[in-house]
């Protein structure tokens, strides 16, 4: 009877080592088992490929989960007739020491698995996602979710080492991306509200969502006071320019891209108006202060100054639109040059020359442009030059509103090393950018825009590069300077 019972549990310890793990969705384990040395769908903790089923029973145990560190289930290039999408994902929850994850081009609706704590790679691009949870995954370093379900609340402010962000293309309208660290290219949809940032990134990701014409319906801020998913108020409103003194209504300016600042006593932070002078902003409970803040001030009277809001003592969600009137008469343009290509010898060179009236009149003028004609060859412009001279160009422009900016984009062909003057690796070209009327003009220094260009052979995607050059005068010191940020999408 003793070896009967010792052979008895001895069978048992050895099947409960076993743990087979369960696979509802077949076509799931399929991809599992079809893992081996010759394809990356599975790789071990050195990045080598390997065979997730290593005792070849057809099944995959919790002990050869454990040892898969990075998983790839892409149905990229999938034959459509046949379907081999995965459409669920249970039994990944095994799969604990994942550090890479991706899923793209499937049918997942669900991605919720508190286990994978140590993921610092997700893709899950082109799948239905309804629910999303992200907690728990506070060690990711990139996240992919292009073109997504219907899911539209990404919260991102658990992941502190979050470098590289894309979620183009999806349903997802509210996104807190307030988490301490600046991500590489940020991508986001069209159907974007409400974007929450760290402080250092509003400018830059505002600036990068009016480029790519994404800023229209969404407001920015830094103020993240509540808890994407949980309960929330909402405070809204627009922003215009009475410009004929009779109270605004809906035929007077938007004022675009208004900055506000917004506390609770506690916490403060920056909110963005749309470009169509919208602005919104989810909060959580208690009373918040919302003070609109003018580049100029001394330019325009605003009304009200300010307001508050005690939620939930008032009704959510609370409208207050704010009107902006003309404080005495106050012209002010700017102008400035911008390489969009760098210049290179023997390639053509893109320029910008961005224009704005920031003054409270309208304004007509002109924008000259300087250049060395000698070492530079005119190719395009849009709009064209009404009128030219050796070395320069001039356009008019008439009826620029407050607030309005425009631009002229200009290319222009660069010497090569074996013209006369020939331009090499190194040189620099100056160019000079005037924008009038210069007369009675509140800021003149920002009618002049000058740039000094380093010729290139080739040029870094990523760079950042001072328009007024290495070293400023004494005599610039206090003024603005204009830096071009570029960078490509990962």
């Amino acid at each position: 009877m003793k070896k009967l019972y010792f052979l008895f549990f001895f069978t048992i310890g050895f099947l409960g080592n076993a743990q087979i793990i369960n696979f509802p969705d077949i076509e799931f384990k399929n991809k599992l088992l079809s893992a081996n040395p010759t394809v990356s769908i599975a790789k071990d903790v050195n990045s080598n490929n390997i065979k997730i089923d290593s005792n070849n029973n057809n099944e995959i145990e919790v002990s050869e989960a454990l040892a898969v560190y990075y998983l790839d289930v892409n149905n990229i290039g999938l034959n459509p007739t046949i379907n081999y999408y995965i459409t669920d994902l249970t039994g990944l929850e095994n799969f604990s020491n994942l550090v890479s994850f991706i899923c793209t081009f499937n049918e997942i609706n669900n991605f919720n698995f508190p286990s994978l704590s140590n993921l610092k790679v997700l893709e899950i691009t082109r799948n239905p996602i309804l629910n999303l949870n992200l907690i728990p995954h506070n060690k990711l370093e990139r996240f992919i979710c292009i073109a997504i379900g219907t899911h539209q609340i990404l919260d991102l402010s658990h992941c502190p080492f979050l470098t590289s962000f894309s979620c183009s293309g999806s349903n997802i309208s509210i996104v807190n991306l307030k988490n301490g660290i600046i991500e590489n290219s940020p991508l986001f949809n069209t159907n974007l509200q409400y974007l929450c940032l760290d402080e250092n990134q509003v400018d830059d990701i505002s600036s990068n969502l009016q480029q790519n014409g994404l800023s229209v319906g969404c407001s920015i801020n830094s103020y993240c006071s509540f808890t994407p998913g949980g309960k929330f108020y909402e405070i809204s409103g627009a922003t215009k320019l009475d410009s004929n003194n009779n109270g605004c209504d809906v035929s007077d300016i938007n004022y675009s891209n208004l900055i506000f600042t917004i506390t609770d006593g506690t916490n403060t932070g920056s909110l963005i108006a749309n470009q169509t002078g919208n602005y919104y902003i989810p909060v959580s409970s208690g009373n918040h202060t919302i003070t609109p803040n003018l580049e100029n001030p001394s330019y325009f009277n605003v009304s009200p100054t300010s307001f508050s809001v005690d939620f939930p003592i008032q009704a959510s969600p609370f409208t207050q639109d704010f009107c902006i009137t003309a404080n005495g008469v106050k012209h002010d343009v700017e102008v400035v040059l911008i390489p969009t290509v760098p210049a290179r010898p023997g390639f053509n060179a893109s320029y910008k020359l961005v224009y704005r009236n920031k003054g409270n009149q309208i304004e007509n003028g002109s924008i000259s442009f300087t250049f060395d004609d000698a070492k530079l060859d005119y190719v395009s412009a849009n709009p064209v030059y009404n009128s030219s001279a050796i070395n320069n160009f001039t356009w008019e422009y008439t009826n620029l509103e407050p607030f309005e900016a425009r631009e002229i984009a200009l290319i222009l062909n660069v010497n090569s090393p074996m013209e006369i003057p020939a331009v090499n690796i190194g040189d620099q070209i100056n160019f000079l950018a005037e924008i009038t009327p210069f007369t009675n003009d509140e800021i003149q220094y920002d009618n002049i825009s000058a740039l000094k260009q380093i010729v290139v052979g080739s040029y870094d995607p990523n760079d950042k590069t001072c328009l007024e050059g290495i070293t400023i005068t004494p005599t610039e010191v206090g003024n603005y300077v204009h830096y071009v940020i570029r960078f490509e999408n990962t």
